[in-house]
């Protein structure tokens, strides 16, 4: 069979999430012996201005005149789109059903109906978001007939998939209905490293082998969950301090609010960064890994890191705010918490620093 998978990320530009589920469907259809073909953005001339994305985002000229054209030549009888809300566009529905291919969307956020990580007003109510809202959030970015337009598109969807319960019910109030949810997954295989290159990485990060570790990955920013991360792992260390918090993203030097925060809570020497990681190199990240943090705090759909992090056998310390309790259950495989809330947030971290057992069997 062949198959076309369009994705505005892919590796190796993408950390996550999307592009990475895009990447791990294309080498298991692959596998099986489908012939895979597959469309993404992968130059920075192809970016859109985010001014102007929420009109560009529906038709793109430059992506949908490359788009027929693949269809065209490679005929195949499946398209499935990922998330396509950023430059390849929503118009890529109708032409792949044009084609008389059988068409599929997995949705990974909320984007086809907001305009950026949905905050935690909007989880737990049945009203839909107001135009006046995203006007007074996102300003000109706001493009009034987008989300009409977005639904007719999904008229040419076989199916629309999401990624989680919660992300399903927040699309259903916003007008976007009969959904699926089909969790993503990750291959369990690939995630098993020698000791030896577990002590070689910890020894070049400069930390010693009876050390704790605590990690969190991805942006550095509020929606994150960062700066409650840091303020909890302050909180942490006046009560256990042989351990550090691996921070893999972006640098604090790249954003001086948070480099600001550290310097404040006196932990400077407590947190280290590794920079961005290579996907194919995070198995060894986790390895060194004691607990896992996933603290956001909007509407996080489906955090692949819960994934990484099992196949880890690391116990997570996860969101309330999202998808994350459909896979982390409460005192089983990790701790769900409400980030916000400091007190719980360092209780929980402690539990585990001062309880190897309960780590070790959390994290099997």
């Amino acid at each position: 069979m062949k198959i076309l998978i369009l994705s505005d990320d892919f590796p190796p530009k993408s950390f996550g999430g999307a592009g990475i589920i895009a990447s791990i469907q294309a080498q298991e259809l692959q596998k099986r012996g489908h012939e895979v073909n597959v469309f993404t953005i992968t130059d920075d001339k192809d970016k859109i201005d985010s001014r102007f994305r929420s009109y560009l985002s529906l038709y793109n000229i430059k992506t949908i005149k490359k788009i027929k054209k693949i269809l065209k030549e490679f005929k195949p009888d499946i398209v499935h789109v990922h998330n396509i809300h950023e430059h390849i566009s929503y118009a890529s529905l109708y032409y792949a059903k044009k084609s008389g291919a059988k068409v599929f969307i997995t949705l990974h956020d909320a984007m086809s109906v907001y305009y950026g990580k949905v905050p935690q007003n909007y989880i737990n109510t049945d009203n839909p978001i107001s135009l006046i809202d995203c006007f007074k959030t996102f300003g000109i970015r706001v493009n009034p007939f987008r989300n009409l337009i977005i639904r007719k598109l999904f008229n040419y969807a076989d199916k629309i998939f999401v990624v989680s319960e919660a992300l399903g019910r927040f699309l259903s109030n916003n007008g976007i209905k009969n959904t699926i949810v089909m969790h993503n997954g990750i291959n369990t295989n690939n995630w098993r490293v020698p000791d030896i290159i577990k002590n070689e990485y910890k020894k070049s990060l400069g930390i010693n082998n009876d050390t704790k570790i605590v990690m969190i990955a991805g942006r550095l920013n509020n929606m994150k969950g960062a700066k409650v991360s840091l303020k909890a792992f302050a909180e942490v260390l006046k009560k256990y301090r042989n351990v550090v918090l691996l921070i893999v993203g972006n640098k604090p030097e790249q954003n001086n609010e948070f480099n600001s925060i550290i310097n404040q809570l006196n932990i400077v020497d407590k947190v280290i960064f590794t920079g961005w990681v290579r996907y194919e190199n995070m198995p060894t990240v986790y390895s060194i890994s004691d607990i896992v943090i996933v603290p956001s705090l909007y509407l996080d759909p489906f955090p692949t890191i819960n994934l990484e992090a099992m196949a880890s056998k690391k116990p997570v310390i996860g969101t309330k705010f999202g998808g994350t309790p459909e896979i982390i259950k409460n005192g089983n495989n990790g701790y769900i918490i409400d980030p916000n809330n400091i007190e719980q947030f360092k209780n929980k971290i402690l539990d585990l620093l001062n309880d190897e057992q309960l780590t070790i069997n959390m994290g099997k």
